[in-house]
């Protein structure tokens, strides 16, 4: 089930965020939101942040939230899953499968995973995998170095 909820304002100047899924299902929580353009950004990015366990219960609802993600046709798109608890295998496969670089040209990096996820990630995703970052200001600071 998808519901709107209220997330604090960053301060400084922020994009309009993309009309979005927010969406809580099945203790998963993901909230999307557009990251402040600093000089020399070549393009909006995207973060979505997720919470709770990826599972098979749960894995539908990120998929809402990469599509809610992905239709602003950001430049970047950042899945940041520091506070993610549990992410089954299968649900990194959703991940691997986010369909960023198509027609968009938009590009997916994954911050956040744990030391184990991030074993496992590497175990399971090919070289068109996201990009992994080991924080959201590391794949901000990447992304913009880029």
């Amino acid at each position: 089930m998808l519901q709107r909820i209220h997330v604090p304002e960053p301060a400084g100047p922020v994009l309009p965020a993309p009309e979005a899924a927010v969406c809580e299902t099945s203790g998963l929580r993901c909230v999307l939101r557009a990251v402040p353009a600093v000089p020399g950004d070549d393009g909006v990015i995207v973060v979505v942040h997720v919470a709770g366990d990826i599972d098979l219960s749960s894995q539908d609802g990120l998929r809402v939230a990469l599509r809610g993600g992905l239709a602003a046709a950001p430049r970047h798109l950042v899945l940041d899953l520091s506070d993610v608890q549990f992410c089954g295998a299968r649900a990194l496969t959703v991940l691997a499968g986010a369909p960023c670089g198509a027609a968009g040209g938009t590009t997916c990096a994954v911050s956040g995973l744990s030391p184990v996820m991030d074993r496992l990630a590497r175990c399971l995703w090919d070289a068109s995998a996201p990009t992994r970052y080991p924080s959201l200001s590391h794949a901000l600071a990447g992304i913009r170095a880029a």
